[in-house]
């Protein structure tokens, strides 16, 4: 997994107002920073990501996740599919 230092993620955000709005790429809801028992942290987002079949990622090596926006959760609420990922 890539990602950047929160030193490096403070550069990045010097002279931007406090009040200034992030936006995620395709539409995704910053939720938190969580972080792990190994003491890494990470951004999570409201969206789930998508578990995408190997088959999937060999016709399209261009995919690297999928997220599914499935409308309004309740804290703790789990989501089953199948859902339609479709890449044409």
């Amino acid at each position: 997994m890539q990602g950047l230092t929160v030193g490096e993620l403070i550069k990045a955000l010097q002279g931007l107002p406090l009040d200034a709005s992030l936006e995620l790429p395709g539409g995704l809801t910053f939720q938190k920073i969580g972080g792990d028992s190994e003491g890494g942290y990470y951004m999570e987002v409201d969206e789930p990501l998508a578990h995408l079949q190997p088959s999937f990622m060999k016709r399209n090596p261009h995919v690297k996740a999928a997220f599914i926006h499935v409308g309004e959760m309740l804290p703790g609420q789990m989501v089953s599919g199948p859902f339609d990922v479709s890449v044409d």
